[in-house]
């Protein structure tokens, strides 16, 4: 998807957790896989996303 957010916006995604805690993406505008971590201390925030597309030539 390239460096960035590329062609998806803030607003294209939803973090939402599963009951047991654990984040996760919701979009509908994108049908690849999205990883996310979130941690935390006092003081930080620190998230990664990585989204991979999927390859349609399989």
């Amino acid at each position: 998807m390239g460096t960035g957010l590329g062609k998806i916006g803030f607003h294209d995604l939803s973090v939402l957790n599963y009951e047991s805690g654990q984040p996760y993406i919701k979009t509908d505008i994108f049908e690849g896989n999205i990883q996310i971590s979130i941690s935390d201390t006092d003081e930080l925030v620190i998230t990664e996303v990585i989204i991979e597309d999927v390859d349609k030539s399989e």
